[in-house]
């Protein structure tokens, strides 16, 4: 793979993940920060609610001119008229906020319910879980559209134990995350083909200073030292292209001295063939002499002969 294709795809898959990344953490921050302002707002509608049941009961109980004791009250637990009595002084409760009428459910001690104001039907477990005077939470999904957040407490009132649980509906909550969701995921698309186009310019943009390098570097091979001129900067690839034009400057200047010295060893051995030529066709001739010819015992036996240069001839001279 191209050194382009390597930094375009490495420099986008980088982009993207890191915008990714940082956009999850961002939607998840947002919506956990809003999540807990809910859970917050859930549990003072819960208070509210506790504290105005808890005196209403109160009341109920004393208008009915009883004193109990824990051992009468839990008595008076089987009793219709003390279940309608109580129902007759939950139906006159409503907590009111921004969002609406706060729903509510209120349970026996054996999780039965006592009375509800529309509340959504879940199941008993955070209730079980509960101790005195503890409260607890959670959020609960009500098919695929809605969602809830459930607070539940305890109250005692007349030697009774009630549970109250408050709904808080965070529908929007999730459906506002869903939208940031397919925003982000409609900028990651965009993201996509705008990092593409600017990738590819910007691979291009660096890597062409190496292209030329290359093709340089190709040029010097087939012996051609006259070199493109690179673009001048400071950064790496400008600190690059200015070493390898010194090193092509080095390298014709090795090779005019290489083809001088092969030029200056060839001229030698010319010279030098030229030189041995001249005394070896002598030689040659009077051997050719003593073998083509008769020649006589003492003809054959000659005076040493030396031979000495004079204006570029080679001539014989006997030696005295």
């Amino acid at each position: 793979m191209k050194l382009f294709w390597k930094f375009f795809f490495s420099t986008s898959i980088i982009t993207l993940f890191m915008f990714s990344l940082g956009s999850s953490i961002m939607i998840n921050t947002i919506f956990q920060s809003a999540l807990k302002h809910e859970v917050g707002y859930s549990f003072k509608e819960n208070d509210i609610l506790r504290a105005s049941l808890d005196k209403e009961l109160s009341k109920t109980y004393q208008g009915a001119g009883a004193f109990y004791s824990d051992e009468v009250a839990l008595k008076l637990e089987e009793s219709q008229q003390q279940d309608a009595l109580i129902k007759s002084t939950l139906e006159k409760i409503t907590v009111i906020t921004s969002n609406g009428t706060v729903p509510f459910r209120i349970s026996y001690s054996n999780y039965q319910t006592l009375h509800t104001t529309g509340a959504p039907v879940f199941d008993n477990e955070l209730i079980k879980k509960l101790d005195s005077n503890t409260q607890g939470y959670e959020v609960l999904p009500l098919g695929d559209d809605q969602y809830f957040i459930r607070v539940a407490c305890t109250i005692v009132s007349g030697g009774e134990t009630f549970y109250l649980e408050t709904y808080r509906d965070i529908t929007s909550l999730f459906k506002s995350r869903e939208n940031q969701y397919q925003v982000f995921f409609g900028l990651i698309m965009g993201m996509i083909g705008l990092s593409f186009i600017l990738v590819s310019f910007v691979a291009y943009w660096l890597t062409k200073p190496i292209k030329n390098l290359a093709k340089a570097t190709k040029s010097i091979a087939e012996g051609d030292f006259i070199l493109p001129s690179f673009r001048n900067s400071n950064d790496e690839i400008g600190m690059l292209a200015k070493a390898f034009t010194q090193m092509s400057k080095s390298l014709k200047h090795m090779v005019t001295e290489l083809e001088g010295t092969a030029q200056r060893q060839e001229n030698f051995i010319a010279s030098f063939a030229h030189e041995l030529k001249t005394p070896m066709t002598s030689i040659i001739g009077y051997a050719d002499m003593l073998r083509s010819r008769k020649v006589e015992q003492e003809q054959m036996i000659c005076t040493p002969i030396i031979f000495f240069k004079k204006e570029d001839e080679w001539k014989p001279s006997p030696l005295n």
